[in-house]
C-alpha cells in the first residue's frame, strides 16, 4: 500500500501547477490539514479523506478556490492508498466537479481531468494498446476504450481548460501565486493563467506516446512560412482532415498565444513562446531548406530585440544551432557557437540567455581525451597509440607495469580515481610526453601518437594525462591495459562439447609447442561475495600449436566458466574473456515422421470448403521416404486450438493424401488451422468482401532527372479485364532522402481505367551534386470506385542528376579466362534500357610496392608523426593513402573503344592473353539525352589461375574459382599471400564433422586448392580459411554449392491458356521427367483459385525438405587481436574563460 501511495503522488500532485498550501489570501484551515496530516502518518487515509472532504466543501461554498483545488488533489492522493480502482474514481469525481466550477477553478480542473485521462492510460497501457479502434462507437465504459478515445478526450479537455480563452486572458497569472511552485514557471513568460494551461496543453501534445496513432491522410507541415516571423506565422490558415494530429494541435495554439501576445508592450511572453514555435517547426516538418530558413528568422528576432535581455535567448538558440550542428556541416561550428555565446554575455551577462551561454561555453571550452591501444603488442618494437583530444596542446604518458592477477583484482574492487591512485603507486617503467596540434577551433581531432618499445614481455597498463601529475582532481586521466607477448591463441567451440585451441607465434604465425596452458575456473564464493579463481586443469600444445579441452563427462558439473593462462618460457597471455562449457549429451539420430499439409487458398469465408491435401515423409539418414498405406487422423482447429472436426485417412501409393472440411458459421473469425500428429497448416477466416480491381503504376519510359517535371502511368482494372470508369484517384510523392519531401495531391474522378501522375523531382540541396547522389521517389495511388471499394499500388522511382545508370556485369577479382568479353549495360533510373554511345578506356595501375595490414582503428584526421619516422617504424601501416586503389597512378593504357549501346552491348577484350595479373580501372563515359555528363568507373584484380605469382600486394588474398559442383567434379579456390612463410590452416567441413584438415604454406604465391566433390556433400560443404600473420588474424569460410539436383523434377506445359470462359472446361497437359529427363512415376497437385485474395493475403504452397546444411565451426580469436579495454576519470573542476 505505502508503496503504490508514493506513485500516485508523484503522478497526481507534481502537477504543471503544482498546488500546494498558501498562507497569505484565503481561509489557511490551518487545525484541519494538521489533522489530516496526523491521520497519514498513521496509515488511517479513510479518517484523513473525511475531513478533507469537508474542508472542499466548505471552500467550494465560500469560493475558496485554491484551498478547493488542493482538497480535490488531495482527495485523489488519498484514495490511491486504499482503492483498486482509484484513477477511474478520481475522473468520475473531477468531472462531477467541472459541472459544478466556473470560471477560471473549471479551466483548471479540465486540465486536471486530461491530465487524469492520461494517466490512467499509461496504467494500463499494455491493455488499451490491444483494444483497436471502432469508428462511431461510443461507450461510456472506460475499460473498453482504445488509445484514440484516450487521445481524443484528453485533446478535448485540455481543450476546454483553455476555451474560455477571453477570461483567463484577463486572469494575471501572478494572482494564483499562492497556489503555484514558484520555481516551476517564470511570471514574465506565462503572465497569464491562458498562458500557463495553454502551455501544460503543449507540453501534452509533445508526448510521443500519444501521438501513436495516424491518419493516411496525415497533417504535414511543409509550408516555409511556418519558419517565418511571428506576424506572418500567426496568419496563417490552417486546415486538416487529420483532427487528432498533435502537430496540427500544437500549430493552432502556436498560432493563438503569438497572436495574444504581438502588441505586449513587453515581449517577453512573446519571444519565448516565438523560440518554442521555431524550434517545434524545425523538428517537426518537412519544409525545404528548413535549416536555413529557420537561422535567418532567429538572426532577425535576434536583431529586432537586441537591446532587450530576452535577446539572449534567442542568441543562445542561434548559439545552439551552430553547436548541434544543424546545418549537417562535416563538423559543429563551436566558434561560430562561442561568437555568439561571447555576444549575448557581453550585452547582459546577468540574464537567463547569458547564463546559459556560459553552460555552453563551458562544454565547448572543456577539454577531453581518450585513446586506444592494440590490446596485445609485440616485444622490444614500438606501437601505435591512437588518440582522440580537444582543447590540448601536450599529452603525458606514463607506462606502469602490473601483473594480470593483481589488476584483475584491482578493477573488480576499484573504480575510476581510486583505481587510478593504485595505478599511481606504481613505479612507471617509461614516462613520455606527445605535442598535438590545437587549431583553436575547440574540436576533436583524432591523431596517433607512438609509444615506445617495452623490452620485458608482460601485462602494463598505459595511463595518458592532460596534466603531468595524472591528478583527476582537476584534469582527465585515461587508462588502458595492454599486453607486450609473442603467444596469441585461437578458440572453437566444437560440435561434441569440446573446445579446441592453437597457440600460435603472433607475428609469424608458427606454432608454439609445449606451451603449457592451465585453465583456472571463476566461481562466486558466498561467504566473501566475490569471485574466486580456481584452477581447473592443465594443458600443453603439441607439434601444431594444438591443444583440446574434452567436453564434460556425465558426472562432473554441467557448467563452466573459465578463463585461460597460456605460458611459453618467459612470455605469458592471460585471456580477457572467459569460456563457458556445458554438459553436451548427444541424442542418437532417429527416423522421424514430418507431414505437409496444402490448401487451395489462403484465406475463406464462414461457410466455405478448406480442400487440402497432404504428404507424409520419413527422415531416415538425411534422406527422405514416402510413407505409402499409413493412416493418420487430420483435425481442424478454431482460432482458440478447439477442435471442430476430423477425419480419417489413408496415405496413398504416393504417400498423399486429400479431404476437405466446412467451416462452420457462427465461430470467432482469425486463424484457423488442419493438422495431424506430424503436422499442420494454417489459414485465415474473415468476412472479407471480394476485390473487384487491382491498381498499377507502370515505371516510367525515356529519360528524366531531377528538378523536372516526372509523368508516372498507372491503370485500374477489374480483375475480369474491364475499366474501372468514375474512380477517385488520391495519390502522393514521398522523396526517400536525409529529409523528407512529400506532396499530397487529388485528381478527382478518372475518366477511364488509366491516370497520369506528374510532380517535380526536386533534389535535395543539402546533398551536394558532386557526390552524384541517388534519389527514391516513392509514388502512392489510391483509387476509389463508385461503390466505395478503394485499391492502392505505389511505385519506386529511382532519379539523379544524370538521367543515365552504366553498370559493367565483372567481378573482383576476375579470372583472365573470362574476361575475354563483359557484358555492359546502360539503362535509365527505373531499370528500362536506353541508347548510348560509350567511350571506353581500361588501365593497369601501379600497385604500390609495399604489402600492407589494417588498422584497429579509422586512420587519423591528422597525422603528427613525420613520414619517414612512421615508415622506418611501422612498414606495415599505411602513412597516407598507399593502399587506397581509388588513388593509384595510371600505369598504362590497356583498351581503348567507342560502342553504341545496345547495338553493341559486351565490351571486347581481344588480347586479354596478354594482360598482366594486377588492378585495373575501367572508365567508361558518355552524354544523357540532356547533354549532362555520365561517367562510370570500377576497379577490379585481375589474375590467373595457371600463374602462381600473387596478382596484388596482400597478406591473405582468396577467391574461388569454382564454387558450384555436382558429385564428381571439383571445386577449386585460390589462396595467396604477397609475403614470406605465411601458414594457412585449410579445413573442410562436412555436415557438423572436419574431414579434412592441413596447413598450407606460402611465400610470395598463391595455390591452387581442388575439392573433389561426392555425393554426401549435398545439400553444401563449407571450407574454412585461418592465418596469424604480423599480430593479425584472418579467417574465411566459402561455401561450396552442391545443389540437390538429383531429386529435381522437369515440369513443362504441353498445352495451357491464360484466359477461360467462365463456366468453360479447359485441359492443360503436362510432362514430367527426371532430372536426367528419365520417365519418373509421380503424382502432381495443382490448385486453382482467385487471384484477387491475394490482396488480403498472398497463397503460397512451401515444400522444402532438402535444407542446405550450417557452418557449426568457425576459429575466434576474441579480444587477443583486439583494442585494449580501460575507462577514464574525468575532470571535475574545470572552469571556462568568461
Amino acid at each position: 500500500m505505502k508503496i503504490r501511495y508514493f506513485s500516485v503522488l508523484g503522478i497526481l500532485l507534481i502537477l504543471s501547477f503544482n498546488i500546494v498550501f498558501s498562507q497569505k489570501q484565503w481561509k489557511e484551515y490551518a487545525e484541519e490539514w494538521i489533522n489530516v496530516e496526523t491521520f497519514v502518518s498513521k496509515g488511517l487515509p479513510k479518517s484523513a479523506l473525511e475531513i478533507v472532504e469537508k474542508i472542499k466543501l466548505d471552500a467550494g461554498q465560500t469560493g475558496n478556490s485554491p484551498q478547493f483545488l488542493k482538497a480535490c488533489l488531495y482527495k485523489i492522493k488519498l484514495i490511491s492508498t486504499f482503492e483498486e480502482n482509484y484513477l477511474k474514481k478520481a475522473i468520475e469525481s473531477t468531472e462531477k466537479e467541472i459541472i459544478l466550477s466556473k470560471n477560471a477553478e473549471k479551466a483548471i480542473l479540465h486540465s486536471m481531468l486530461a491530465e487524469l485521462y492520461w494517466n490512467y492510460y499509461n496504467m494500463n497501457r499494455y491493455k488499451i494498446l490491444q483494444i483497436s479502434n471502432t469508428a462511431n462507437f461510443e461507450n461510456d465504459d472506460i475499460e473498453t476504450w482504445s488509445i484514440n478515445k484516450f487521445v481524443d478526450i484528453s485533446i478535448k479537455n485540455y481543450y476546454a481548460s483553455i476555451m474560455l480563452s477571453d477570461e483567463i486572458k484577463n486572469i494575471p497569472l501572478q494572482q494564483w501565486n499562492t497556489i503555484l511552485e514558484k520555481n516551476n514557471y517564470d511570471i514574465n513568460l506565462r503572465p497569464t493563467l491562458y498562458d500557463f494551461l495553454a502551455q501544460r496543453f503543449i507540453d501534452f501534445l509533445a508526448n510521443e506516446e500519444a501521438s501513436l496513432t495516424k491518419p493516411f491522410d496525415s497533417f504535414e507541415i511543409k509550408n516555409s512560412l511556418f519558419l517565418s516571423d511571428a506576424t506572418t506565422f500567426s496568419k496563417i490558415k490552417v486546415s486538416t482532415s487529420d483532427t487528432i494530429s498533435f502537430a496540427y494541435h500544437t500549430v493552432k495554439i502556436y498560432q493563438d498565444l503569438i497572436r495574444f501576445h504581438l502588441n505586449d508592450k513587453n515581449p517577453d511572453a512573446l519571444i519565448d513562446i516565438d523560440l518554442q514555435r521555431l524550434k517545434y517547426i524545425l523538428n517537426k516538418s518537412s519544409i525545404q531548406d528548413k535549416e536555413k530558413k529557420f537561422l535567418n528568422t532567429l538572426e532577425q528576432l535576434e536583431s529586432k530585440y537586441a537591446n532587450l535581455p530576452i535577446s539572449t535567448d534567442i542568441t543562445f538558440e542561434i548559439a545552439s544551432f551552430y553547436y548541434d550542428n544543424k546545418l549537417s556541416a562535416s563538423k559543429p561550428d563551436y566558434k561560430r557557437a562561442m561568437e555568439y555565446c561571447d555576444k549575448a554575455i557581453q550585452r547582459f551577462p546577468e540574464s537567463n540567455g547569458a547564463i546559459k551561454c556560459s553552460n555552453l561555453k563551458y562544454n565547448i571550452q572543456q577539454p577531453s581525451l581518450s585513446f586506444s591501444t592494440e590490446n596485445c603488442n609485440l616485444p622490444e618494437k614500438p606501437f601505435l597509440a591512437s588518440v582522440s583530444y580537444k582543447n590540448l596542446q601536450k599529452i603525458y604518458f606514463r607506462i606502469i607495469p602490473v601483473s594480470p592477477e593483481k589488476n584483475r583484482s584491482l578493477t573488480q574492487k576499484l573504480y575510476s580515481k581510486e583505481l587510478i591512485n593504485e595505478y599511481l603507486k606504481i613505479k612507471p617503467i617509461s614516462s613520455f610526453e606527445r605535442n598535438v596540434l590545437n587549431f583553436k577551433d575547440y574540436q576533436q581531432y583524432t591523431t596517433e601518437v607512438i609509444i615506445p618499445e617495452v623490452k620485458e614481455k608482460g601485462h602494463y597498463v598505459l595511463l595518458a594525462s592532460t596534466s603531468a601529475d595524472f591528478s583527476c582532481k582537476d584534469e582527465t586521466v585515461v587508462y588502458r591495459s595492454f599486453w607486450i607477448t609473442n603467444i596469441s591463441y585461437l578458440s572453437r567451440y566444437n560440435n561434441d562439447g569440446s573446445l579446441s585451441y592453437y597457440v600460435l607465434e603472433r607475428e609469424s604465425g608458427n606454432p608454439i609447442t609445449n606451451a603449457s596452458i592451465t585453465a583456472y575456473l571463476n566461481e562466486y564464493d558466498y561467504k566473501t561475495r566475490t569471485n574466486i579463481s580456481k584452477e581447473w586443469k592443465k594443458f600443453t600444445s603439441d607439434q601444431n600449436g594444438y591443444f583440446e579441452i574434452p567436453k564434460l563427462s556425465g558426472n562432473e558439473n554441467t557448467y563452466k566458466n573459465f578463463y585461460l593462462v597460456f605460458r611459453k618460457n618467459d612470455d605469458m597471455l592471460l585471456t580477457d574473456e572467459y569460456f563457458y562449457q556445458n554438459y553436451h549429451y548427444t541424442e542418437p539420430e532417429r527416423n522421424t515422421v514430418s507431414t505437409y499439409f496444402f490448401t487451395d487458398r489462403a484465406i475463406y469465408r464462414p461457410g466455405q470448403y478448406v480442400y487440402f491435401k497432404g504428404i507424409m515423409l520419413e527422415k531416415q539418414n538425411q534422406d527422405f521416404q514416402i510413407l505409402p498405406n499409413k493412416k493418420t487422423l487430420v483435425t481442424f482447429y478454431d482460432v482458440n486450438g478447439q477442435k471442430i472436426s476430423d477425419l480419417n485417412l489413408i496415405t496413398n501409393e504416393f504417400g498423399s493424401f486429400s479431404g476437405n472440411f466446412q467451416i462452420p458459421a457462427g465461430l470467432l473469425n482469425g486463424t484457423m488451422r488442419i493438422g495431424n500428429e506430424s503436422g499442420n497448416t494454417f489459414f485465415s477466416v474473415e468476412d472479407y468482401k471480394r476485390p473487384k480491381f487491382e491498381v498499377k503504376i507502370e515505371k516510367p519510359q525515356g529519360n528524366y532527372r531531377l528538378n523536372e517535371e516526372i509523368t508516372v502511368t498507372g491503370i485500374a482494372k477489374s480483375f475480369s479485364g474491364s475499366n474501372i470508369d468514375g474512380a477517385e484517384v488520391k495519390y502522393r510523392v514521398q522523396r526517400r532522402a536525409y529529409f523528407p519531401y512529400i506532396d499530397w495531391w487529388w485528381r478527382g474522378s478518372l475518366p477511364s481505367s488509366s491516370f497520369t501522375i506528374k510532380f517535380n523531382a526536386k533534389a535535395d540541396e543539402n546533398i551536394k551534386k558532386n557526390l552524384y547522389p541517388y534519389f527514391d521517389f516513392i509514388v502512392k495511388a489510391d483509387i476509389t470506385d463508385i461503390n466505395g471499394e478503394t485499391r492502392s499500388d505505389e511505385q519506386i522511382i529511382t532519379i539523379a542528376y544524370q538521367s543515365l545508370n552504366i553498370n559493367v556485369d565483372i567481378n573482383n577479382p576476375t579470372d583472365k579466362k573470362s574476361l575475354a568479353t563483359v557484358p555492359i549495360s546502360v539503362n535509365n533510373m527505373s531499370g528500362l534500357p536506353q541508347k548510348a554511345k560509350l567511350v571506353i578506356e581500361i588501365y593497369k595501375l601501379k600497385t604500390p610496392a609495399n604489402t600492407y595490414i589494417d588498422r584497429l582503428w579509422q586512420k587519423p584526421e591528422i597525422q603528427i608523426i613525420s613520414e619517414n619516422e612512421f615508415k622506418e617504424k611501422f612498414p606495415l601501416f599505411e602513412y597516407n593513402d598507399e593502399n587506397d586503389i581509388t588513388k593509384w597512378e595510371a600505369e598504362k593504357k590497356m583498351l581503348s573503344a567507342v560502342i553504341d549501346y545496345p547495338q553493341d552491348s559486351v565490351i571486347k577484350i581481344n588480347d586479354i592473353a596478354n594482360w598482366q595479373q594486377g588492378s585495373y580501372r575501367i572508365e567508361i563515359s558518355t552524354k544523357d539525352f540532356y547533354g549532362e555528363p555520365v561517367e562510370f568507373k570500377k576497379y577490379f584484380t585481375l589474375f590467373s589461375a595457371d600463374d602462381k605469382t600473387m596478382p596484388e600486394n596482400n597478406v591473405f588474398w582468396v577467391t574461388t574459382i569454382k564454387k558450384t559442383a555436382e558429385p564428381g567434379e571439383e571445386a577449386a579456390l585460390l589462396i595467396g599471400s604477397s609475403i614470406k612463410n605465411a601458414r594457412v590452416l585449410y579445413e573442410v567441413e562436412v555436415k557438423d564433422k572436419i574431414i579434412k584438415k592441413e596447413w598450407i604454406e606460402l611465400n610470395e604465391e598463391k595455390k591452387k586448392i581442388s575439392i573433389p566433390i561426392e555425393e554426401e556433400h549435398r545439400g553444401n560443404i563449407f571450407v574454412h580459411l585461418t592465418m596469424v600473420k604480423n599480430n593479425r588474424f584472418y579467417k574465411h569460410k566459402q561455401t561450396i554449392v552442391v545443389p540437390f539436383t538429383n531429386k529435381k523434377l522437369n515440369v513443362t506445359f504441353q498445352s495451357f491458356r491464360n484466359k477461360l470462359l467462365p463456366g468453360q472446361n479447359e485441359e492443360w497437359r503436362l510432362t514430367i521427367k527426371g532430372n536426367k529427363g528419365e520417365k519418373v512415376a509421380a503424382e502432381m497437385l495443382a490448385a486453382l483459385y482467385d487471384a484477387s485474395l491475394d490482396a488480403f493475403k498472398p497463397h503460397e504452397w512451401i515444400f522444402k525438405i532438402y535444407n542446405d546444411n550450417f557452418s557449426r565451426y568457425n576459429w575466434t580469436a576474441y579480444h587477443n587481436f583486439d583494442l585494449s579495454v580501460g575507462a577514464t576519470c574525468f575532470i571535475s573542476s574545470f572552469k571556462p574563460k568568461i
